[in-house]
């Protein structure tokens, strides 16, 4: 898979999961819904894709390559960085 399909991957991903969160809010959303939600979403990006290496490869991580890891917060940056742009910054990077 291409990093750029990756990227748009994640941002799909979170886009629905922002989505659902504003629908069980009564339509709205800040940015702490946004943060929890982002981190739910690589946590579980994380764990899937461990058990997915550790099914094809019989080894038994417990994490992703440093590389990998790299590049679901990269993506997932971009993607909240393409929709909330003025809201969204560093320290909410840091916060997930």
């Amino acid at each position: 898979m291409s990093e750029q399909a990756i990227f748009q991957s994640i941002e799909q991903e979170i886009l629905r999961n922002l989505s659902a969160r504003h629908q069980r809010n009564d339509g709205t959303i800040n940015m702490k819904d946004v943060i929890n939600e982002a981190s739910y979403c690589l946590a579980v990006n994380n764990l899937i894709s461990v058990k997915q290496l550790n099914a094809q490869t019989g080894s038994n991580m417990k994490n992703l390559p440093t590389e990998s890891m790299e590049l679901l917060f990269t993506g997932m940056n971009k993607a909240l960085e393409k929709h909330f742009k003025a809201n969204y910054n560093s320290d909410h990077l840091r916060m997930i």
